[in-house]
């Protein structure tokens, strides 16, 4: 999943994030996916790997149902 054309500089007054949510939004932003942003979600504040994808998958999804990314 990436960040659509200019529905990243909307998606800030669209959506309002928690932290987890924004370091999720700043990975898409780098064209990555679901895995490796749930590793770096690992590494960066000490969670397990199912609960990181988990939060990762349900962001994405919460992202594409709001039309803000594809993929």
């Amino acid at each position: 999943a990436t960040a659509v054309g200019s529905a990243s500089a909307e998606f800030k007054g669209i959506i309002k994030l928690n932290e987890t949510g924004a370091f999720i939004w700043r990975e898409l932003e780098n064209d990555t996916d679901a895995d490796s942003i749930a590793q770096k979600l690992c590494d960066e504040y000490g969670i397990d790997k199912p609960t990181a994808l988990n939060d990762v998958n349900s962001i994405i999804a919460e992202l594409k149902s709001a039309g803000v990314i594809d993929g």
